[in-house]
């Protein structure tokens, strides 16, 4: 939340409402060419990675890039579309502040339990209370 927030601030000018389809755009271009270097360059030749530990060190490093482009930038657009105000459609705003259980069970192999949950806009005030389902499987022993 406060790594959206932020990246709405710094590069949006604090229009917390723009859409992130630049964030996105760059993003991908990043996980594209990471991909590229990465997965790419060891399909085409596959003896590159053999050829010194540098070249594995260096293969390793696009790998590490590439994996944190994609879990940064789909995290980040993912949880903008779930925080976004239904009233003034700022996002990273639209928080839960309280969540209480209203029961528990299990079902087929799964704890399921059940929350109502308070939800609301740090910008506007709109509050909503949000009914919750979390289902968790029983490890088997």
């Amino acid at each position: 939340m406060d790594f959206g927030r932020w990246i709405m601030r710094t590069f949006f000018h604090g229009n917390m409402t723009h859409s992130l389809k630049p964030f996105g755009l760059v993003v991908g271009v990043i996980a594209a060419i990471t991909s590229y270097l990465s997965i790419g360059r060891v399909y085409l030749d596959p003896t590159s990675i053999a050829s010194s530990t540098f070249n594995a060190y260096l293969e390793m490093a696009y790998v590490l890039a590439f994996a944190i482009s994609i879990s940064v930038g789909g995290g980040v657009i993912g949880i903008a579309g779930r925080t976004t105000c239904p009233k003034c459609g700022q996002k990273f705003m639209f928080t839960r502040k309280k969540r209480l259980i209203t029961g528990q069970g299990t079902h087929r192999g799964y704890e399921v339990t059940n929350y109502k949950s308070d939800w609301s806009c740090d910008n506007c005030n709109h509050k909503e209370k949000v009914p919750e389902v979390v289902e968790r499987a029983i490890p088997e022993d």
